[in-house]
């Protein structure tokens, strides 16, 4: 599957990426960090396997606020 193959470059961001083609969808999730990259993956998984359709279940992940030192 070609397709998957190219997607993969696009889910290095991904912290627990994990993915599971059925016989006709593509199962999405993990973690990312912004809403933006999120739906930026889903576009791209829909464009090069647009014949299967993309269950997305990718979460954004809160920031991490750091306290500031003293």
């Amino acid at each position: 599957m070609t397709g998957f193959v190219e997607l993969l470059p696009a889910l290095q961001t991904m912290a627990r990426a994990d993915i599971s083609i059925g016989e006709d969808n593509l199962k999405l999730s993990g973690w990312v960090a912004s809403e933006e990259e999120r739906a930026t993956i889903e576009k791209r998984a829909a464009a090069l396997l647009g014949q299967l359709q993309i269950d997305n279940q990718i979460a954004v992940k809160p920031a991490v606020v750091q306290p500031a030192a003293e």
